[in-house]
């Protein structure tokens, strides 16, 4: 029968265990949103533009992206274009993977607080308390409408599908949801004319606007459009007016549809 080895000493945990300088003299936020990143640039845009428009201020809120030397596209020119000053850039000197990575955020962190923003967050638990406790939700991921039983509709997390049905189990619901991903802004047209899909349980279960596409988009398309929306909006737009602005602004086709109450 095999043998289960030794725990380690007290000194070889100490030994594994990283080292986290204290924080130097000087100013604190209140908090650090950091963000570790790696070949994922595209996604990073939405997330900075989702942070950027909650932001209270530099004093109250240190942002900063780590990049574990990403091979595909240009994370530092994402930062550039949207921080514009107010988000910092940190790139590993090599690739270290993800715990690593996770330590360097806590390593670079000012904030008497710390939040790491990582791709494992959007699970169905975790977007369901975010989106008990805020008024705009911003949803980006794979989706899927089915056609069949629209209220298994879904866009996909990181522990798999969030449907339709599950947005009814929210003890609140946002004033404004995002969902960029493809599809989800179409219906299927059931007994007695009712409209059903991931936009409409949303907007049953209290939403008062709903920004989705009805069609296949691309991951650069809604990267764009959307973080030129959220600035907008963020500036005092209606959504439906930025939503419209952006349309124009735009050279290709946006496929984003403002659904319910467009201000």
């Amino acid at each position: 029968m095999a043998s289960l080895p030794p725990p380690p000493s007290p000194e070889e945990l100490r030994a594994a265990t990283p080292a986290i300088a204290p924080v130097s003299p000087g100013p604190r936020p209140f908090f650090s949103v950091m963000i570790p990143t790696h070949n994922c640039a595209g996604y990073l845009r939405e997330t900075l533009a989702s942070v950027l428009a909650q932001d209270p201020g530099p004093e109250q809120m240190q942002i900063e992206v780590i990049d574990d030397c990403s091979t595909q596209g240009d994370p530092e020119a994402v930062v550039r274009e949207l921080g514009s000053g107010r988000v910092d850039f940190h790139r590993n000197p090599r690739n270290l993977g993800p715990t690593a990575t996770f330590n360097v955020c806590l390593e670079r962190s000012r904030g008497r607080w710390v939040h790491v923003l990582h791709g494992d967050d959007a699970n169905a638990a975790k977007v369901g308390e975010v989106a008990a406790r805020v008024d705009v939700l911003h949803l980006a991921g794979h989706g899927v409408h089915s056609g069949d039983h629209p209220l298994f509709s879904a866009v996909e997390l990181a522990d798999g599908p969030w449907f339709g049905h599950d947005i009814d189990l929210l003890p609140r619901t946002p004033s404004v949801v995002v969902l960029s991903a493809c599809e989800l802004g179409q219906v299927s047209v059931l007994r007695g004319e009712e409209s059903v899909g991931m936009t409409a349980a949303w907007l049953h279960a209290g939403a008062r606007t709903v920004l989705s596409s009805p069609a296949l988009v691309a991951d650069e398309v809604a990267c764009e459009a959307l973080a030129h929306w959220h600035r907008l909006v963020s500036a005092g737009a209606a959504p439906a007016d930025a939503l419209a602005e952006v349309i124009r602004e735009t050279d290709g086709v946006v496929p984003f549809v403002c659904f319910g109450a467009g201000w």
